[in-house]
């Protein structure tokens, strides 16, 4: 189950965003997962980001795992937790570096998930070279099998 929810004021198609989760969701074997998603604006994001991570500046999204699967490392097999965690997603973060990656809003919100359902799923680009490199892959071969999709 996929629980999204505007928190801004921007009119965001919420359905067809859904429908490019549950394609994430579909490819990576975890269609019967609970995952929850809020779509906030830069100022939210910025508060939240402070927050949690000490990091007083705005983001393209934030991820947190269930408590339960946090350090585990999802090895493409089933999942055995269903409640995946949460997504916090940045509007205009992402409405931004759509135009800087010369992609549509919709392509941009859809590899922004792909990477946040890895971060979920035990994947990290911040600790090392070597984790970087390895989400880097797989967010990419991942987005490369979904993106055209319908």
């Amino acid at each position: 189950m996929i629980e999204i929810n505007n928190l801004t004021d921007y009119k965001i198609n919420l359905s067809s965003y859904k429908k490019s989760i549950e394609k994430i969701l579909n490819f990576l074997n975890l269609k019967n997962k609970y995952i929850s998603i809020a779509i906030v604006d830069k100022n939210e994001i910025k508060k939240i980001n402070s927050n949690y991570r000490g990091k007083n500046k705005e983001t393209d999204v934030l991820s947190f795992p269930n408590v339960f699967i946090e350090n585990k490392k999802w090895d493409g097999l089933d999942f055995k937790e269903k409640d995946l965690g949460e997504i916090i997603l940045c509007y205009d973060v992402i409405k931004k570096q759509a135009k800087e990656n010369k992609k549509s809003i919709e392509q941009e919100f859809m590899f922004m998930c792909v990477h946040s359902i890895l971060h979920l799923l035990g994947y990290e680009d911040e600790k090392s070279e070597e984790e970087y490199e390895s989400m880097e892959t797989m967010q990419n071969f991942v987005y490369g099998k979904i993106k055209d999709k319908r």
